[in-house]
């Protein structure tokens, strides 16, 4: 049955790129979240393409810039490549910059398996010689289990 779904999702994304003139970001976005479900990180890749050569990345929302972030983080981690772990940044940063409260929504409403890809980006966001003060954290300090060793 995966193989099925991967050629579909090839065959949705060589589409896309043919009609890329007619395609949101929006599309774009979804789609390489769908490929990243699917496991095929070079139609995922094609479809952050779309949106990172637009003229409209400047103009992409807090929450596209947050999706694209956690896609980016995910390629990384798949890919093992460095310039989408610096890509994953820089967008989290952004996403951030550009509406803090929206960014803050959509990594508070991840799926427990996007977790420690959001922990993650959080922390390559931080500049490395400031203090951590907890305040600002995605997940409260409260809200996580933390088991003993005896």
């Amino acid at each position: 049955m995966k193989p099925i779904y991967r050629y579909f999702t090839l065959i949705f994304a060589v589409m896309m790129g043919a009609c890329s003139s007619g395609s949101s970001i929006e599309d774009d976005l979804r789609a390489a979240e769908m490929a990243l479900a699917n496991g095929d990180m070079r139609a995922a890749e094609s479809a952050i393409q779309h949106v990172v050569g637009s003229e409209n990345f400047s103009g992409l929302t807090s929450k596209q810039l947050a999706r694209l972030s956690l896609i980016y983080i995910q390629m990384a981690d798949s890919l093992d490549r460095e310039t989408n772990v610096g890509q994953a940044a820089n967008c989290y940063r952004r996403a951030y910059e550009a509406d803090r409260d929206s960014a803050a929504d959509f990594f508070s409403t991840l799926e427990s398996d996007q977790i420690p890809y959001a922990m993650l980006l959080r922390a390559l966001s931080q500049p490395r010689d400031s203090v951590w003060s907890g305040e600002n954290d995605i997940f409260p300090l409260d809200s996580l289990v933390v088991d003993s060793i005896n």
